[in-house]
């Protein structure tokens, strides 16, 4: 157990394997439905994995991720990585920045360098997570705006969460599929990066391929998708439902970005968190702070400087 310095490994074989494999995709037929209606779209896919293949360089993307302070803690036979970038002050409070799924550490770096200043102690949310039930008290009915949103939640996932019902019940059917080719694996991951991001159905608008690219490698090359699917089963088990007795006591601000998935009212939230900052923002969705870094760090650093006093 404990905690040790860690750089990211660069392969070439690797890389050649992973291009031998994009070589070889066996592509299906495109339905006769308009472009993403029934998922990722074949000639964006086509056209990204070319991209992929032929011009991405991983290498160059390996030595900017190890740019950065990279760590590994290890427990009980299981591994954790994370960056710790020292704040700036003399008295820098750490701030401890969590990623979803299908993101990855690759989000946070374009916020970092906005955030090494002195913070102090609160929870600051710009997501909150779908299983998040506040307790009510026998007979207590929720407001119009709650049963709007409860309503609204249950056609979202009629609709968008086949993904979450595949990872929460058969995670381990759909690894071996996306752990074995590339092109499945890009196709999982960036129609969740189009339908959950303020980019108006143009995906290339909003991010580089190198971005989610980047993103992806990373996911391919650690071999981790499996057990970031994992995190949906565990969840089903103990889903954010709170009790009488369960309440985030510490301040809480939430970001709220116009297309983050699933975003409760203000009421709900505060049933269950001592909230004292609600931000409406003008753009930005479920990736935040890859979308609008200078967004997200100005509310978080506003909400912890009145905090800080």
């Amino acid at each position: 157990m404990g905690i040790t310095p860690f750089t990211i490994p660069f392969s070439h074989s690797d890389v050649e394997d992973l291009r031998q494999r994009l070589n070889r995709t066996r592509w299906p037929d495109a339905p006769a439905t308009p472009p993403w209606r029934d998922g990722t779209d074949l000639s964006f896919l086509k056209e990204i994995c070319a991209y992929w293949k032929d011009s991405f360089d991983w290498q160059h993307q390996v030595e900017r991720l190890n740019s950065f302070p990279n760590f590994r803690f290890t427990r009980n036979g299981l591994g954790i990585h994370f960056l710790h970038v020292r704040g700036n002050g003399p008295r820098p409070t750490p701030l401890l920045l969590t990623h979803g799924w299908p993101g990855s550490f690759v989000e946070m770096l374009h916020i970092l360098p906005l955030l090494t200043d002195p913070a102090a102690h609160g929870v600051h949310l710009n997501y909150i997570p779908g299983s998040y039930k506040p307790f009510l008290e026998d007979g207590a009915e929720p407001t119009l705006e709650e049963k709007e949103f409860l309503a609204t939640a249950a056609r979202w996932y009629e609709e968008e969460g086949a993904y979450a019902h595949m990872h929460r019940t058969r995670p381990q059917t759909a690894a071996y599929s996306l752990n074995d080719s590339p092109a499945g694996l890009a196709a999982w991951i960036l129609e969740k990066f189009r339908a959950w991001s303020d980019c108006g159905g143009d995906l290339l608008s909003h991010f580089t391929r190198d971005q989610l690219l980047t993103n992806l490698t990373l996911y391919w090359m650690t071999q981790t998708i499996a057990s970031s699917m994992r995190m949906y089963r565990a969840n089903g088990k103990t889903p954010l439902q709170f009790s009488r007795e369960d309440f985030v006591r510490p301040p809480v601000a939430l970001a709220c970005f116009p297309k983050e998935i699933l975003q409760p009212p203000r009421s709900w939230v505060q049933r269950g968190y001592n909230l004292n900052r609600w931000t409406k923002m003008p753009r930005g969705g479920h990736f935040a702070a890859m979308e609008e870094p200078q967004l997200l760090a100005g509310d978080m650093r506003a909400f912890f400087r009145e905090l800080r006093g």
